[in-house]
């Protein structure tokens, strides 16, 4: 990363446990086998077509509020729109599918998948990373937006604690290169910077959409490119956050708040 840094740690932990639906900040997350984050996009909603239906292509997401017990075992769900609440376990899928079917007035299936989830880069399932400073940076970019919004907004797994915008970028190489690094305990490799979508540019307490939010982020994102990094990997610029999945050769799989990055990347390391 950089020469006069000496550590880079893992200040933040979120899940998302239901695709599109608020996050749950965690202490300590465990990886399974497959290298996706234990519980994160667990349940998904998919419509009669089967595909899957998420904030993407519906706003109403955002005014929905849900918590969950520790052990994940149960869900309380409120739509601020219209007050409609419930308290369900989770075992309970057709209970807390038909209240869905009825928000979004349109039938749905709530499936869940302990294995892998449901990623959007299914090559890249592992946990997404980004910089604290990015955050910070992007922020400015857009009068009135905070931090706390563009992280909800963006959704990203894994927040470092970092002294410039965009050091992330490092964690990624050049196309079908994976870059390998650490987190505590984890080896992961680093795929490529996330394309993003719609949801960004929505408010995620209200729906309320930033105009021209992808354009003006694009064009910041050009204009502040670090040099160092992997730039094939832009076709585009509306890309923020580091795709992962796990490496081969990994022996640990639980992260913690605090945890050090290692990086050879650029051949700096965090020690």
């Amino acid at each position: 990363m950089n020469e006069k840094q000496n550590e880079i740690r893992l200040m933040g932990i979120t899940i998302y446990p239901i695709k599109s639906l608020p996050g749950v900040s965690l202490e300590t997350a465990r990886l399974l086998d497959t290298g996706a984050l234990e519980n994160d996009r667990r349940w998904a909603l998919f419509d009669e077509q089967g595909r899957v239906f998420n904030a993407k292509k519906e706003a109403r997401f955002h005014q929905i509020d849900c918590t969950f017990p520790e052990d994940f075992s149960g869900i309380e769900l409120t739509d601020r729109r219209t007050g409609q609440r419930l308290n369900a376990q989770l075992s309970q899928l057709r209970e807390i599918e038909n209240w869905f079917c009825d928000i979004f007035e349109q039938p749905l299936k709530l499936l869940e998948n302990t294995a892998t989830g449901f990623p959007d880069d299914t090559n890249a399932n592992g946990p997404t990373i980004i910089g604290s400073q990015t955050l910070k940076e992007i922020a400015s970019w857009f009068p009135g937006l905070t931090v706390e919004s563009l992280r909800q907004r963006l959704r990203s797994n894994l927040e470092l604690e970092t002294e410039m915008p965009f050091q992330e970028d490092l964690l990624f190489g050049p196309p079908e290169q994976p870059r390998p690094f650490q987190i505590g305990e984890v080896k992961f490799l680093g795929i490529n910077p996330c394309q993003r979508c719609v949801v960004p540019s929505r408010d995620p307490q209200t729906g309320e959409v930033i105009p021209m939010f992808p354009k003006q982020f694009a064009q910041k994102r050009k204009e502040t490119l670090p040099g160092n990094i992997a730039s094939q990997q832009f076709n585009h610029f509306y890309r923020i956050a580091v795709n992962t999945r796990m490496a081969p050769q990994n022996t640990g799989f639980l992260l913690n708040r605090g945890d050090l990055l290692e990086s050879s990347s650029n051949s700096n390391k965090t020690q």
